[in-house]
């Protein structure tokens, strides 16, 4: 608590892909938004690792950070 209220963290949670089929996600906090965003990016960059193999990734993966799981399933393509 500071004198005007609380005191707040932003937490962004970016994913960034480099065109050729890897993924990486990465997580930031900071005080500002903005700031939060760039430590976010240069985590994700820094952890590169997602293959996808057409439009797909290959099999179903799980990832886990702190209290939170993300869940990427292969999905099956259109057919019209």
């Amino acid at each position: 608590m500071v004198k005007g209220g609380r005191r707040f963290r932003f937490r962004v949670t970016v994913v960034v892909g480099d065109k050729k089929g890897t993924i990486g996600l990465g997580s930031g906090k900071a005080n500002a938004v903005p700031d939060a965003m760039r430590k976010a990016s240069e985590r994700a960059h820094k952890n590169m690792h997602f293959m996808i193999v057409g439009h797909h990734h290959p099999a179903r993966i799980v990832g886990r950070g702190g209290g939170a799981r993300v869940f990427l399933k292969a999905c099956l393509p259109r057919t019209v």
